[in-house]
């Protein structure tokens, strides 16, 4: 495999997008200082091909940003292929696989897409394309730090699984498997034909006691064909026999329905001649009342004039009811309408109700979010300060660690002069190179002893401040992330305090146009419906109309009784 790029951005320490062209160089080293980064850039490979580091997946992500993603191209069997693996914070991960298209003649390649369905599907997909794990990667070409023996520490059978794989060897597994399976299925196949061999030649054997069975059996079926010939003689004379019963069947039914047909007759007769006596004996009795029946119809013919003229009077009543219906519909209709407005009035007078009493939560929330932005506003003034105060202590640091190897060989070729000088008779002065005298010697002694004292305290002086100035870093690196994040919540803040205002004056507006607008609508509607004070126009008529109803004078139970005499 041979990388051609890898570009990194939101991973470990690499907060923004940075990419690294291999193509400009054929061996490199990297260095710098600890955290600058050096190991992220092989984390980076691993990461992309395998989705594994160092650092579990959550981690990779740069404390600053809310997605991990490493993109690297390489060269395989002469192939070039690009993996894009992505780990957003909180959120599904994500890895794509490519193929550059060799029939494609531009400078950039076109990418064929390799994705498969799921993660696991697209890891499994690149592993079998370099036929190397993670494991194997890093104990074959790939070393990870602090980790060049771990080839040599793991046990024997995960050492020949590893060459396997670096070998190729695995393929040769994968034949020998193969071979066997198909061995396995020509004995099954060759044991099946045995076994159906065996077969054929036990019923050879069976021959000719089978064709004395067949002999028999062909004499069986004659004997019983015979028999059924015997058979269907005797169902064509039963047949014959039962068309005959079928014909002096249906005779008997016919006479038996003409009998019937000659009773029923008899009896209508008799029911008939029954009828005619009763009638005589009805005409006889009518007669005998000859006197009375002309009165009742002199009475009946009275009658019938009067229902005359109330059915003129009653033509009369129902033109005018007719007549009625079509102011009362319109007064109807004029209450329905006004009814519907003071209801739908109403309906909006209590949504605004139910929307008012929210106004004292919103306000006390309004309050609560001004106090909360407030304090934010004050923490966030404080951030400037704090980064000052960090790049302060980061310079200390820098100022500590470039010092102390300088006073740590000042004072260890103070060390060697004191030594000397201590163990040397007539040591020169480094000044005047005259020879020095024993109190001479022991004074500049103890100077220098006094000189190395200072170095010293100077030294573990900036050893505390390096100490110091780590913990102070981190707290101040912490505390201004958190502030980042208040930032965040301040602007959110911000906007839920602009919709609390908008809504609380929404409501506010909405209910000084009700009272200016809607409730004296309201209240006038309720006025007119209590005191029935509309559809003027049809009131006037209805009034008209119901005068002449009384004038006409009609009595409907009066002309029932007439009517009832009548009939």
């Amino acid at each position: 495999m041979i990388p051609i790029s890898l570009s990194m951005e939101g991973f470990l320490s690499y907060k923004e997008r940075v990419e690294i062209d291999f193509t400009s160089f054929a061996l490199a080293c990297i260095t710098g200082e600890n955290g600058a980064g050096k190991s992220s850039i092989l984390d980076g490979i691993t990461w992309a091909l395998f989705g594994r580091a160092r650092k579990h997946d959550e981690t990779v992500i740069n404390l600053e940003s809310k997605k991990a993603e490493v993109c690297l191209i390489f060269q395989y069997e002469g192939n070039q292929y690009k993996i894009v693996r992505s780990n957003p914070q909180g959120k599904t991960k994500q890895v794509e696989l490519y193929l550059a298209d060799d029939k494609s003649k531009k400078s950039d390649p076109v990418w064929i897409p390799l994705t498969e369905r799921t993660l696991r599907d697209t890891d499994q997909k690149i592993i079998d394309i370099l036929r190397l794990d993670y494991e194997s990667f890093t104990n074959a070409s790939f070393l990870l730090q602090g980790k060049a023996d771990q080839f040599t520490q793991q046990n024997p059978a995960a050492r020949k699984r590893i060459l396997s794989q670096i070998l190729g060897l695995e393929i040769w597994e994968d034949y020998r498997n193969r071979a066997l399976q198909k061995r396995r299925l020509a004995e099954k196949e060759l044991n099946q034909l045995d076994g159906r061999i065996s077969e054929i030649i036990a019923e050879l054997g069976e021959e000719d006691e089978r064709l004395k069975q067949l002999e028999g059996l062909e004499e069986e079926l004659s004997r019983a064909q015979e028999a059924r010939k015997e058979s269907e003689k005797q169902l064509a004379s039963l047949q014959t026999l039962v068309a005959s019963l079928n014909d002096q069947e249906k005779l008997i039914d016919a006479s038996a329905n003409q009998v019937e047909g000659i009773e029923k007759s008899i009896t209508q007769n008799k029911e008939k001649i029954d009828q005619r006596i009763s009638e005589k004996e009805t005409h006889e009795s009518t007669l005998s009342q000859a006197d009375s029946i002309q009165k009742s119809f002199k009475d009946w013919e009275k009658a019938q004039k009067t229902l005359a003229d109330w059915e003129v009077v009653a033509e009369k009543y129902r033109e005018s009811e007719i007549k009625r219906q079509e102011p009362l519909l319109q007064i109807a209709a004029e209450k329905a309408r006004l009814l519907q407005i003071s209801s739908s009035l109403d309906n909006r007078f209590q949504d605004l109700q139910s929307d008012l009493k929210i106004i004292p939560q919103l306000k006390t929330q309004l309050k609560e979010g001004i106090e909360i932005v407030k304090k934010n506003e004050t923490d966030l003034e404080t951030r400037e300060q704090k980064k000052k105060t960090l790049e302060d202590a980061r310079q200390e640091q820098a100022d500590a660690k470039a010092e102390n190897p300088r006073l740590y060989k000042d004072m260890k070729d103070l060390e060697k002069r004191i030594a000397e000088l201590e163990k040397t008779e007539g040591a020169l002065c480094p000044l005047c190179g005259q020879v020095l005298s024993p109190a001479e010697r022991e004074s500049l002694v103890q100077n220098l002893k006094e000189e190395g004292k200072d170095l010293g305290d100077r030294y573990r002086q900036n050893q505390s401040t390096l100490k110091e100035a780590d913990q102070v870093v981190k707290d101040l690196q912490l505390q201004i992330t958190e502030l980042s994040l208040a930032e965040k919540t301040l602007r959110k803040l911000r906007q839920e305090i602009d919709q609390i205002e908008n809504q609380i004056s929404v409501l506010e507006k909405e209910e000084e146009r009700w009272k200016k607008t809607h409730q004296k609508e309201l209240d006038e509607i309720l006025k007119t419906l209590a005191n029935e004070i509309y559809a003027d126009k049809a009131r006037q008529e209805l009034l008209a109309i119901n005068q002449n109803l009384k004038d006409i004078g009609y009595d409907a139970a009066e002309h029932d009784r007439v009517r009832e005499i009548s009939s």
